[in-house]
């Protein structure tokens, strides 16, 4: 068992110890890399973890937080139960910091567990999430990150490892999580029908027929013209002969 704390680099494949070391030698802890916006960068955070006694591996609940930057490592609140031989799953909920799940493990009697703990990096503090089903330590398990977005699910899987008997499990369990409620699904409703207007048959009122009124023709009466006397034209007189 050992406290050394060492960095490996994928683009030169190399591998470098830190300065910093555990405050106590552990082993099969789990561990998650969380960003932190305040100092801008990931910090690696413990949950539990093996002690070596002489005879045998033994279940703690030491909690750490190491930042690969600064190469330091601090205590942080410890996980409310002795676990290890597990991993921790990243899971965060929308507009919400990240979360670190410790998920069951461990063999110091009761454990195995089916518990799960969840460590709030902002606050330092510990809660308590849903069971899985059967109990199990060594297992694989991991998240899709969970509902960090408003859409799709979030997704824990786990699968193997060992029971409570110590027999070997073949077992998978699937944790899943709507990301957001779901949208109303719009069903279409037939309107009541309009309300149609009855023709009503109304008879024509008969229009009053109109009053002939006999009014005679006038017989035309003649009117006399004047009678026109000719003007007797004076007759000349012989002129006296001589």
């Amino acid at each position: 068992m050992t406290g050394a704390i060492w960095e490996f680099t994928p683009g030169t494949n190399t591998w470098l110890l830190k300065n910093a070391v555990l405050p106590v030698s552990r082993g099969y802890i789990p561990t998650l890399a969380v960003y932190d916006f305040k100092v801008g960068t990931y910090l690696i955070y413990t949950g539990g973890g093996s002690d070596w006694n002489g005879t045998t591996l033994v279940d703690t609940n030491d909690s750490f937080k190491y930042d690969p930057i600064a190469d330091s490592i601090g205590t942080i609140a410890s996980i409310p139960r002795a676990t290890a031989e597990t991993r921790a799953v990243p899971w965060a909920f929308p507009k919400l910091p990240q979360e670190m799940l410790v998920m069951g493990g461990g063999r110091t009697p009761p454990n195995p567990s089916d518990e799960v703990n969840v460590y709030f990096p902002f606050t330092n503090g510990w809660g308590t999430y849903d069971h899985f089903i059967t109990a199990r330590r060594n297992f694989a398990t991991d998240s899709n990150g969970g509902c960090d977005g408003f859409f799709g699910y979030g997704h824990i899987w786990l699968a193997g490892g060992y029971g409570s008997d110590g027999m070997p499990l073949s077992s998978m369990e699937i944790y899943c999580n709507p990301c957001a409620p779901p949208t109303p699904t719009a069903t279409a409703t037939t309107p009541p029908p309009s309300p149609t207007a009855t023709a009503t048959v109304t008879p024509p009122q008969p229009s009053p027929s109109p009053t002939i009124i006999d009014t005679p023709t006038p017989t035309p009466t003649s009117t006399p013209m004047p009678r026109v006397t000719p003007t007797p034209r004076p007759r000349p007189s012989p002129a006296p002969r001589p």
